[in-house]
């Protein structure tokens, strides 16, 4: 999954994305308008995915599922 912040006129690219490996852990990423502010991690904690992901997230799409 990959939530993408886009606003007219803003320079830069804002994500956050997940990847359920096939180690069942998550990779998550995010990056902060800039190449040297690009953060990656991983967990096993699906609460530690939902919590870093910003703003609502929809019931449809939480638990994350593999495909």
């Amino acid at each position: 999954m990959v939530l993408e912040l886009v606003e007219e006129g803003m320079e830069g690219s804002w994500y956050v994305q997940v990847l359920l490996r096939d180690d069942n852990t998550y990779q998550l990423e995010f990056r902060d308008g800039v190449a040297a502010e690009h953060y990656q991690t991983r967990t096993t904690s699906q609460e530690k995915v939902l919590t870093a992901i910003p703003g609502p997230v929809s019931p449809d799409i939480a638990p994350i599922r593999r495909a």
